[in-house]
C-alpha cells in the first residue's frame, strides 16, 4: 500500500480525535482527544461517559499510556525507593508536565491508535469474519441494549453510532463483556460447530476495581499508579495490546500476563467493527485469550482474596477479590484498609490490599509530609453477572471519601478502628433483619429474615458513616470517635426497629409460643437491645450518647 493510498483511507485517531467524555473544573462535559486529555489533565474533573464501567475502561487506558510513555522514556530506571518518590511526587504535585513524554509516545504508535486503519484498527482484527460473513448489531456492543424493555435506545439509536462512542463501548467490551458462547471465527482452531464455546468474561468483571480520585486528573492518574510495580527492568516485556503485533483470530496461547499494562489491555475478545456512512453500524466480537485467575496479581487496582479451596500446603492461591453485589460499601471497607494488625491470619493467607494503597504507604514512609491531610474519592466498580456470568444483571458502584492520610498510615490502629466499625454496624443491621422475622412470628407468621429490613438501616447509616469517616484525624482521640459513630447509629438502629414494632400489629404485641417458647414483640425487643449493647457498645451517659453525631457536627 502506498503512503497515498494510506492517507486516502478513513481515519479515526483516538489521539487527536475527540471521543473522552469528561466533566471539567466548571462543571462543564468536554469532548476531547487523548493529546487534549493528557495536557489539560490538571482541568479535568472526572471522565463522564455512559456509564462508570466504561469510564473505569477509558481511565485504565489512559493510565497504560502514562506508564509506558513515562517508560519508554527512561524514566525510575535506577530502582531507587527515594527517587523513584521524587518522581511520584514531583507529578502529583504538578512540579513536572505529565504531557511532556506522552506527546513522544503517541509520535512513535500513532498509526496503532487509528480506530479504522484497515490492517492494524485499534483494539481490533481487521479481517475477523465468520464463515458466512456475519456480523451482529450494536446491541452486541451497548451493554444495556440486548433487551428492548429495559434499555434506554431503541430504534435509530442502535443502528448506527458516532466513532467516539463506538471507541469507548470497544474498550469497555475488552474489559466487561459478559462470557458465553460466541460466533465462530475463521482461523480459530477452538471452533466446533461454527461456536467458540465460553472463555469468561472480561478481567474488569472478575475483579474489584477501585480507583482513586485526587481533584483532578493529573492526581487521578498518579494515585492509581504504583511506579514499583509500573516500571523497571522487570516490566521490560509488559506491553499493551496496541504495542505488541496485531491480534489474529483465535488464541495467542497463553494465559497470564506480562504485567499491569499487558493485563488491563488483555484482548479476552477479538472484535470488528462495521462502519458505512462514516458511522459504526455493527460489530463481530468472539472469544480471544483467556485469563487464568490464579495468583494473578498484575492488577495493581483490585484487592485480592485468599482461596482456601484451590490452595495446597505449597501452594497458596490468592483470586481477584470482586466487589459485593450488596451492601457494596460495608464490605468494601475491609479490602481498602487490610493489612497485618487489622485482620487475624497468618500472613500467606491474608488478603491483599491494593498495590496502590501500598505505594501510598511506601510514599508517606519516606516523607511523612508527602501526602497532605486532603479527602480523596474512592471509586467501587464492579460488574453483577447472571445465568453462567452470560449475560449483564447489574452495574456494583460506589464511592467512599476517605482522607488520604488514613489510606497511606501504616500504623494499623485506625485502619482497624474503622474496618471494625464498619463490620459492627453491618452485623447489628442483620440483628433488626432478625428483629423483623421475630416480630412475624410474634404475629403468627413463619420466621423469614428479612434482608429489606437489614438494608433499609444500611441505607439510612450510608451516608453519615461516609461524613463520619471524613472526621478521622491522626489527633482524634480514635475510641471517642468510634464510639460517637456506635451512638449515632445504636439511635438510628432504634427508631427504624421501632417503626417496626408499630407496623406488626397488635398480635405481635400479645405474642404467642412458639418453639417452646413465649415470643412477643417485647422478647424480640429485648434480644434486640441486647444485640445492639454488644455490637455498639456506647458511653454510659444517654446525654452523651446523643450529641454530635446526631446534629451531624462530628462529620464534619
Amino acid at each position: 500500500m502506498t503512503a497515498t493510498e494510506s492517507f486516502q483511507q478513513p481515519s479515526f485517531n483516538l489521539i487527536d480525535s475527540p471521543w473522552v467524555l469528561c466533566t471539567d473544573t466548571h462543571g462543564d462535559t468536554r469532548k476531547l482527544s487523548l493529546v487534549e486529555v493528557f495536557q489539560q489533565a490538571d482541568d479535568i474533573v472526572r471522565l463522564a461517559g455512559e456509564s462508570a464501567t466504561q469510564d473505569m475502561a477509558v481511565f485504565r487506558t489512559l493510565l497504560v499510556i502514562f506508564w509506558r510513555a513515562n517508560h519508554t522514556a527512561g524514566q525510575l530506571n535506577s530502582g531507587d525507593a527515594e527517587d523513584i518518590a521524587d518522581w511520584w511526587l514531583e507529578r502529583f504535585w504538578g512540579e513536572t508536565d505529565i504531557a511532556r513524554d506522552i506527546m513522544e509516545y503517541f509520535s512513535a504508535f500513532r498509526e496503532r491508535f487509528d480506530l479504522l486503519h484497515p490492517i492494524t484498527p485499534f483494539m481490533q482484527v481487521s479481517d475477523l469474519a465468520t464463515p458466512k460473513d456475519t456480523s451482529d448489531g450494536l446491541e452486541k456492543l451497548i451493554p444495556d441494549s440486548e433487551n428492548d424493555y429495559f434499555s434506554m435506545r431503541a430504534g435509530s439509536g442502535l443502528q448506527a453510532i458516532d466513532f467516539d462512542e463506538a471507541a469507548r463501548w470497544l474498550l469497555h467490551q475488552h474489559s466487561w463483556n459478559y462470557a458465553g458462547i460466541k460466533p465462530g471465527v475463521i482461523g480459530d482452531e477452538r471452533v466446533k460447530s461454527g461456536k467458540s464455546f465460553s472463555i469468561g468474561t472480561g478481567w474488569s468483571g472478575r475483579s474489584g476495581g477501585i480507583i482513586l480520585h485526587g481533584r483532578n486528573l493529573r492526581e487521578s492518574l498518579l494515585l492509581n499508579t504504583n511506579p514499583q510495580r509500573v516500571f523497571g527492568e522487570d516490566h521490560e516485556y509488559d506491553l499493551p495490546a496496541w504495542e505488541r503485533p496485531q491480534g489474529v483470530p483465535g488464541t495467542h496461547g497463553r494465559e497470564h500476563s506480562t504485567g499491569p499494562c499487558d493485563l488491563l489491555t488483555w484482548q479476552v475478545r477479538r472484535v470488528r467493527l462495521f462502519v458505512e456512512d462514516d458511522k459504526v453500524v455493527g460489530i463481530l466480537a468472539t472469544n480471544g485469550d483467556k485469563l487464568d485467575l490464579k495468583n494473578h496479581f498484575n492488577d495493581p487496582m483490585t484487592a485480592y482474596r485468599y482461596s482456601k479451596p484451590q490452595s495446597k500446603k505449597n501452594n497458596i492461591v490468592h483470586m481477584p477479590k470482586a466487589h459485593s453485589a450488596t451492601r457494596t460499601m460495608w464490605r468494601g471497607i475491609e479490602p481498602l484498609l487490610t493489612r497485618e494488625g487489622v485482620v487475624e491470619g497468618p500472613a500467606e493467607t491474608r488478603d491483599h490490599q491494593p498495590a496502590t494503597l501500598d505505594w501510598l504507604r511506601e510514599v508517606q514512609s519516606i516523607d511523612q509530609d508527602a501526602l497532605q491531610d486532603t479527602v480523596i474519592g474512592v471509586e467501587l466498580i464492579g460488574q453483577e453477572y447472571g445465568s453462567n456470568d452470560s449475560v449483564y444483571v447489574s452495574t456494583i458502584h460506589e464511592e467512599i471519601p476517605m482522607r488520604l492520610v488514613l489510606l497511606a498510615d501504616k500504623d494499623e490502629t485506625a485502619a482497624h478502628l474503622l474496618v471494625t466499625a464498619a463490620d459492627a454496624t453491618m452485623q447489628a443491621a442483620i440483628n433488626v433483619g432478625q428483629f423483623a422475622g421475630n416480630l412475624s412470628v410474634a404475629a403468627g407468621g413463619d420466621y423469614v429474615f428479612s434482608s429489606d429490613a437489614t438494608d433499609a438501616v444500611l441505607h439510612q447509616l450510608n451516608d453519615p458513616f461516609k461524613r463520619w469517616l471524613t472526621g478521622y484525624e491522626p489527633s482524634k482521640d480514635l475510641v471517642a470517635l468510634r464510639r460517637a459513630w456506635f451512638d449515632f447509629a445504636k439511635q438510628t438502629i432504634i427508631r427504624y426497629a421501632q417503626g417496626l414494632i408499630r407496623g406488626a400489629g397488635p398480635g405481635a404485641i400479645i405474642g404467642r409460643e412458639h418453639d417452646d417458647r413465649y415470643i412477643s414483640a417485647a422478647t424480640a425487643w429485648n434480644m434486640l437491645i441486647r444485640q445492639l449493647d454488644k455490637r455498639l457498645p456506647t458511653r454510659t451517659s444517654h446525654q452523651e450518647s446523643a450529641d454530635q453525631p446526631a446534629t451531624g457536627k462530628a462529620h464534619a
